[in-house]
């Protein structure tokens, strides 16, 4: 790393950005899986720069919200780990959420939106918490009546092109999440007790 810090100390750098974590490393990608202490020792080398860094890396294909490289001692070494996924609507959406953290305090989901110039390349980034996010779509999706969980999930993934697999089941269990919360503030109310007869509806707010 002694290269690199000197590259830091020319430059005046206050972040190391790392994209990604397995060309990086050099070790190749079976050890990355199975040899617990290669993220440690990574995350070692890492602080050792002197500066705070952000590291990419990449779930398994078909396990879009795995952990990376399929082992969960990626998630342990870091001090904070965040999931990026595909979002629905319409343009270049990016969900960005907390796997783990060991910040204090609490450390919101954040939803960008990516806008392109005409020659193709990004230019700009609409930042929006995501909670906010998946509260407003919520609330516009309940207008037209109650709906099951299950009914809004499917909704939302018909905002997306091509949703991963296992997509559906984690829009079910985002927005029954979302919906626990906006019962407790007030927004929604549930109809019926349990079972898939249950429905969620906007509550009369005065």
């Amino acid at each position: 790393m002694e290269p690199v810090k000197r590259i830091i100390a020319a430059a005046g750098c206050d972040l190391f950005l790392l994209d990604s974590l397995l060309p990086a490393s050099g070790i190749g990608e079976e050890r990355l899986k199975s040899d617990a202490q290669a993220p440690f020792l990574f995350v070692s080398a890492l602080d050792s720069l002197g500066i705070p860094s952000l590291a990419f890396g990449h779930p398994p294909k078909g396990q879009p919200e795995g952990d990376p490289f399929g082992s969960m001692a990626w998630l342990a070494a870091f001090r904070l780990t965040l999931l990026g996924t595909t979002a629905e609507g319409d343009g270049h959406r990016v969900r960005w959420r907390p796997r783990k953290r060991n910040e204090r305090g609490h450390i919101p989901g954040v939803l960008l939106t990516i806008h392109y110039g005409e020659d193709g390349r990004p230019c700009a980034v609409d930042r929006a918490d995501d909670w906010e996010s998946t509260r407003d779509w919520v609330l516009a999706a309940l207008v037209g009546g109650p709906q099951a969980v299950s009914d809004l999930a499917e909704q939302l993934l018909g905002e997306l092109e091509n949703p991963p697999a296992g997509e559906l089941e984690r829009a079910r269990e985002r927005l029954g999440r979302a919906l626990g919360r906006m019962a407790r503030e007030g927004w929604v109310e549930k109809l019926g007790t349990k079972g898939p007869g249950v429905r969620w509806g906007l509550r009369e707010r005065s």
